[in-house]
Formats: C-alpha cells, sequence, structure tokens
C-alpha cells in the first residue's frame, strides 16, 4: 500500500506557534499522516514597535498563512483561532477546532508590585503590559489608577521584560503559557475569572484551516475535531462577527455550554478608551444568544437611578461603570453592624466568613485571622479577608448559598470549623455541616437605622434577607420598577413579602450585579 504524501504545515515562528504547528503534527502522524513544516513570516511578526490598535489592516498574524494556503504552497494553517478573522476568504474553510485549552488570563506580577488587598492583587499606579485594547479597556474599568504601556514580542520575549522590570505586571493568555510550561518561579501569578476580565473570542482554541477544494486534506483533519471545542469557539466567533470586529476590537466574548445550556459573557466597546459595555444572557438557541449579545451591547442604556442597599465605599467599581452609561447608583444603609465582644474562641481548623462585616467584627473584637485557614462565601468577603493579611482558601460563589454550602461540606466537613457570624444569620453553611462541627461565634448584630425620607429610585440592589425586610419596611418592594436579589435567599424573601420576582444574579460578584443591571436597563430596546 502507498503510504500518503506527506501535508505541508504552515505555521509562523514563534515558539507557541511552533508548538501549535508540531502539536498538530503529532497528531497526524497518530493516523497514520505524515507532514512537513513549513514557517511563514507574517505582518504581525515583522512589525514590533505598534500596537495593535495603530496596526492597518486586519489578519496580522494569518493572512499571510492564507495567502500561502490558497497558493497551494502549504496544504493546511495553525492558528491560534483568536487571530482569525470571523469572515474566511474565498476557497479556504476552518476544517478543525482540535481541542481547547484554558481560555483564561493570567495577570503575571512582580513581588514588589504585588498587592493581595486589591482588586487584580496588583500596587496602586502599577505599570501593566499588554498590547491588546481589549485588555486595556477592561484593565481601566476595574482599575484605572493603574498606568498601561504597549507590550509586543513573542510570549518567552514578554515573561522576560517582565522580569527585567521594564513593568510592573503583564497580561497573556493561560494557553501560550500552559504550552510552553515557561517557568514562572518568583513571580506571582493571578488567573482571572472569564466571567469578570473577560477572554477574547475563541481564546485557547486552535483552528486548523484548508482549501475549501481540497476534500482529502479536509477528511483528514476532520478526524482531529473537538466537538465541545467547536461549539464554545464558533458561538463566540458569531458574536465577534455580528460585533463587526476583528481581532483588534475591544470585545470580550466568554460561552460555556452546560446541561444543555449555552451562558455567554460579554464585555464590548468600540473604543479602549470608553467604559465596556457589560452583557449575561443564557439560552439554548445559538444564532439568537449571538443576536441578543450584540444587540445588549449596542441597545442604548435606558436611564435609571439604581440603589443598592449598603453604604458605597468610595469610587466603587458599580457605581463607576453604571455611571458611565447614564445609570446613577447611589448606596443607603437601612442596617448597620454592631460589633459584639467575645472573649472565648473555641478550637478550630478552619475558619469561614459569610460577609465583610463578619470579618471586621472578628478582627475588631479581637480575633486572629491567622489561627486557621480562611475560607469565605463571595469574592468581596474574601478582599475583605485578604485586607487584614490572610489567605483565602475556599471561595463559595454563585447565586444559590446551599450550593455552596454543599461544595464545602464535601471539602471540609469532617472539620472543626469556625464561623463568625451575625446574632440573625441564616446559618445555611452550618447547617450543612455534621453535627458538632460548625461552630458558632456570635460577632456582631444589624441594627435598623431610621431614615428620615423613603428610599427613591427606579432599581434596588437588594442584599440580604435582612435588608429586604428593612426595605420594604421603608418602601414597598412592589413600588419599584425593578428589583435586583443577592441570592436565592433574598429573591425568595423578597417573593414572601411583596410577590415581586427579582432578578438574581449568576453571583454576588460587583460584576455579576452590573451585569444584571446592564440586562434590565437594555431590556425591549432596540439597536
Amino acid at each position: 500500500m502507498t503510504a500518503p504524501r506527506p501535508l505541508v504545515i504552515g505555521t509562523r515562528g514563534s515558539a507557541l506557534a511552533l508548538w501549535q504547528a508540531h502539536h498538530i503534527a503529532d497528531r497526524l502522524l497518530a493516523l497514520a499522516q505524515p507532514t512537513e513544516i513549513r514557517i511563514i513570516k507574517t505582518s504581525g511578526d515583522r512589525i514590533q514597535d505598534l500596537s495593535f490598535d495603530k496596526m492597518e489592516g486586519k489578519g496580522f498574524f494569518t493572512k499571510e498563512l492564507e495567502a500561502e494556503l490558497l497558493n497551494g504552497t502549504i496544504d493546511l494553517a495553525v492558528h491560534s483561532c483568536k487571530d482569525l478573522e470571523t469572515t474566511e476568504p474565498a476557497g479556504l474553510t476552518i476544517a478543525a477546532f482540535p481541542g481547547r485549552a484554558a481560555c483564561t488570563e493570567l495577570l503575571l506580577i512582580r513581588p514588589e508590585a504585588n498587592d493581595a488587598t486589591l482588586l487584580l492583587e496588583v500596587k496602586r499606579s502599577a505599570i501593566v503590559g499588554t498590547s491588546s485594547a481589549r485588555r486595556k479597556a477592561q484593565l481601566n474599568q476595574l482599575r484605572p489608577d493603574v498606568g498601561i504601556q504597549d507590550l509586543r514580542g513573542n510570549v518567552p520575549t514578554r515573561v522576560e521584560k517582565l522580569r527585567s522590570g521594564q513593568y510592573d505586571a503583564i497580561l497573556l493568555a493561560k494557553a501560550g503559557l500552559d504550552r510552553l510550561a515557561l517557568d514562572l518561579s518568583g513571580l506571582q501569578v493571578l488567573e482571572l475569572d472569564p466571567r469578570i476580565f473577560v477572554p477574547a473570542p475563541a481564546q485557547g482554541a486552535l483552528a486548523v484551516q484548508t482549501r475549501s477544494d481540497d476534500g482529502i486534506t479536509r477528511a483528514v483533519v476532520e478526524q482531529l475535531n473537538d466537538a465541545s471545542a467547536s461549539r464554545t469557539a464558533v458561538l463566540e466567533r458569531r458574536v465577534l462577527n455580528a460585533f463587526h470586529g476583528g481581532c483588534q476590537v475591544p470585545l470580550g466574548v466568554h460561552a460555556v455550554h452546560a446541561a444543555g445550556q449555552y451562558h455567554i459573557w460579554a464585555s464590548g466597546t468600540r473604543s479602549w478608551t470608553d467604559m465596556p459595555r457589560r452583557v449575561h444572557v443564557s439560552g439554548t438557541d445559538v444564532d439568537q444568544l449571538a443576536k441578543e449579545t450584540v444587540q445588549r451591547l449596542n441597545a442604548p442604556v435606558k436611564p435609571m437611578r439604581a440603589v443598592i442597599t449598603r453604604a458605597l465605599e468610595g469610587d466603587e467599581l458599580i457605581a463607576r461603570t453604571l455611571k458611565a452609561h447614564g445609570i446613577a447608583v447611589s448606596g443607603v444603609e437601612l442596617l448597620t453592624p454592631v460589633a459584639m465582644p467575645f472573649t472565648e474562641v473555641p478550637d478550630h481548623e478552619r475558619i469561614f466568613f459569610t460577609s465583610r462585616n463578619a470579618v471586621r467584627s472578628f478582627v475588631k473584637g479581637g480575633g486572629d485571622l491567622r489561627m486557621a485557614p480562611c475560607d469565605a462565601i463571595g469574592n468581596g468577603t474574601a478582599e475583605e479577608i485578604r485586607k487584614h493579611g490572610a489567605e483565602v482558601g475556599f471561595i463559595g460563589d454563585g447565586p444559590d448559598t446551599p450550593t455552596i454550602a454543599k461544595a464545602y461540606v464535601e471539602r471540609f466537613g469532617q472539620l472543626k470549623v469556625l464561623f463568625p457570624c451575625a446574632t440573625d444569620g441564616l446559618r445555611t453553611v452550618q447547617r450543612a455541616m455534621p453535627e458538632g462541627h460548625a461552630l458558632d461565634l456570635h460577632v456582631y448584630t444589624m441594627r435598623p437605622v431610621n431614615l428620615v425620607r423613603p428610599v427613591e429610585g427606579d432599581l434596588v440592589i437588594v442584599t440580604s434577607p435582612n435588608h429586604a425586610d428593612a426595605l420594604h419596611a421603608v418602601t414597598a418592594l412592589d413600588r419599584w420598577t425593578s428589583v435586583v436579589a443577592m441570592g436565592t435567599s433574598t429573591a425568595q424573601r423578597i417573593k414572601s413579602l411583596s410577590g415581586v420576582e427579582a432578578l438574581i444574579p449568576w453571583s454576588s460578584t460587583e460584576m455579576a450585579l452590573i451585569d444584571a443591571v446592564f440586562n434590565l436597563a437594555t431590556a425591549n430596546t432596540n439597536t
């Protein structure tokens, strides 16, 4: 039997591109298909003194490869999918998405620039390196105090620039760092939640491109396709295409497929200097979800007065983001925490906090966060723990506290866990613990605040069941145009008090609250 002729793989010459090409070559060899690798230099490789948003044209890392493919000098091209334009040249097709690595971003921080008490854990006024307009826009949103400087070069070169002190921190795709297995010792490595810091569409996915009329090569390459990788990468690229942008547009899209449903998080703007718009949508129809995502990104935002049932502290992310889009946000303190003295702390192996107030009251009463590993519900509580110099081992995230409780018990249910808490807390996690393993320590109580006038606004964010009670006593919950509830327990209390169906964000994070408000402010609007 005659052996098949070697297929010529076209690739860029960077270490990462070569890793990707050799990976595909190995996959094809396992199918008894020999290959050759040909290195092709792209405009993105040649031009190193400009950021991507200042470069003319599109397809900086792909168009030369596509030209060689069309000319027949190579049989297939291996791309980082996020670099590909969403509209392919006539005569070419993506024959396979051969798997997807992590889609997340890594923030690499020099030790002297690390500050775990701040969002993104980088010191104030730090210099962060990136040439991505998408990353710049989201950095400006999350940390407007940092300085952003362009960063070019291949992945090892970028890491070396960080080590040499040219930057305090840099942003890179986790997939590339994982594939190259680079030594990151001595650097603080922070993996960013893709629902909060939204990655590029199809980040982490590979795309193998062939000629449309080359049926033999396509048939071989199609055997490499990964259905799961294809499913989410194609959806994210549909959003990018509908947004009318290429890889240099400040648009992040993250899609998850679970239990027969798609979930999309998107962050987009037309210029990285503008405040991004946020979207979170769910459903089963891929075409409709892509359309809805872009419609909401482009839709006019209904002017609103939003109220959150807690005091706002300084220039908070939620107020800053929504204000930039015409939504005024104010905080109203309906309940105030009053720290309670305590003398004895039961022997314990871990400490679990359910709120910022619990952390503050525990520390105020003389509690030592270094007595045992600390755990938390929500990123806000975790941030408060870090402000006091302690690390956080477990962070329960999501709107449903019973689900968080179950996950916690599965990991730590056999241990003695201290719960510094309010006198009237729900005790959801404690009740899930085996008998005798949850040790309550009352460190504060909540007292109503006497308001001189009713709370007024169009939309209210209710932060707990107790706050629902306090707000309803002042301004009936059914008088609000829109109600957002922090978690299922709060939503249930609102329902029982007023009959109102509150919108529940995807988690208790500030960004999830922002997404919920944007969803309400862009509902039933036409682009």
